[in-house]
């Protein structure tokens, strides 16, 4: 009776583990950090991952450019209108990824609140 207990244990703590790509595989040297701001936040509920968010975020380049990304299955906990930090890969600048929440460049930070509050209206 014991062992069927250990065994089904066993066999539920494994299921849902599989391989995933994580953040921590790329080269910080490859990336800049810029300004960005969460537009839009989609919750999704699935029962082997829980709750896992995907954020759409603004972010301004060098280039004075308002560029969009998405950053799905994410574990953090934002809200709309945060700014956060995004890091930006040096050579494809479609290639980013939330570093964490914060503010670099206040003047940025507001030219990206005033954009998307005049594409709102």
């Amino acid at each position: 009776m014991n062992r069927i207990l250990i065994l089904t244990f066993l066999i539920l703590s494994s299921c849902g583990k599989g391989n995933s790509y994580s953040k921590t595989d790329f080269n910080e040297s490859d990336f800049t950090q810029t300004q960005g701001i969460i537009t839009e936040i989609e919750n999704v509920f699935s029962y082997s991952e829980k709750f896992k968010r995907t954020y759409h975020y603004a972010y301004a380049t060098e280039s004075d450019t308002k560029l969009y990304g998405i950053e799905k299955k994410s574990d953090l906990i934002l809200n709309v209108d945060d700014p956060i930090i995004v890091l930006v890969n040096k050579t494809d600048r479609t290639k980013t990824y939330i570093a964490q929440r914060g503010i670099i460049n206040k003047k940025t930070l507001t030219e990206l609140k005033n954009i998307d509050k005049t594409e709102a209206e």
